[in-house]
């Protein structure tokens, strides 16, 4: 890994911790933007998944100047990697039920629509690895991105798109653009996670991190990582939209006020 590329991992992960603190602080003053409870998990999320993303560079790092580490590090990677799809999950869950638009709130639609999905990639990889052992490291790394990560992106994108819309028809324009342009970020975020390690499984034998880096000529890590920034700035630019809509409610009640008073 080259310092570049480190740079890379490096503006990835704070992106996203930066994107953690900025919602959970805004969790903590009764938003408008979304309820406390659908923003927790976007912060777990992105306090957690920056956090994954610092010590995958030092994996990294550590295996290409043959630093020896312990075994036991490459699997706290995968748990913090599945804690934070996690997070984003239920991010993508929760969000979905401020959506207007119904049939991305119907339980059974989804349940089909993603057990179909699923279904295709587990069955992909018991085909593949039904008679050598698989490389369990890098297999649950793209199973974690292909059943975690997509679909949660791909559902935040949808569900951020709808507030969008709910907020642009309620007059606020610039909350509005903002939540767009962060659903616009998940969608690249839910895209670049089908690129994963090179496996023998369908598709990552052929869609994979490799093959993208051998096509570009960059690794895929550095459109994530302009996902992750425009998913963190336009949300920080939302959180101070609603700080700002909520010094003018108060403003008004403090102005109404006085006017009773007097």
């Amino acid at each position: 890994m080259d310092q570049f590329t480190f740079l890379v991992f490096f503006i990835y992960g704070l992106a996203f911790f930066g994107m953690g603190i900025t919602m959970a602080l805004e969790s903590g003053r009764a938003p408008a933007l979304a309820q406390a409870r659908v923003l927790r998990p976007l912060a777990a999320f992105g306090l957690i998944h920056g956090t994954h993303e610092w010590l995958e560079s030092y994996l990294e790092q550590a295996e290409i100047i043959g630093t020896p580490l312990p075994g036991w590090l490459s699997w706290i990677r995968l748990a913090l990697l599945s804690l934070s799809y996690i997070a984003l999950l239920i991010f993508a869950y929760q969000s979905l039920s401020l959506a207007s638009w119904y049939p991305i709130r119907n339980p059974i639609f989804n349940l089909i629509l993603f057990g179909s999905y699923a279904l295709i990639i587990i069955g992909s990889a018991i085909l593949a690895y039904r008679i050598s052992p698989p490389p369990w490291p890098d297999l649950l790394d793209g199973l974690m991105r292909y059943l975690m990560a997509v679909p949660a992106a791909a559902y935040s994108a949808i569900s951020l798109h709808n507030q969008s819309w709910q907020a642009k028809q309620k007059n606020h324009i610039s909350l509005g653009h903002y939540l767009s342009w962060t659903a616009y970020g998940f969608g690249i975020y839910a895209v670049t996670h089908l690129f994963v390690r090179p496996l023998d499984m369908f598709p990552a034998h052929f869609l994979n991190a490799d093959a993208f880096l051998e096509f570009f000529g960059f690794p895929v890590q550095i459109i994530r990582t302009i996902a992750a920034i425009i998913i963190s700035v336009t949300l920080l630019r939302a959180s101070q939209f609603m700080e700002e809509e909520r010094k003018r409610q108060l403003f008004s009640a403090q102005q109404a006020r006085l006017a009773a008073l007097e």
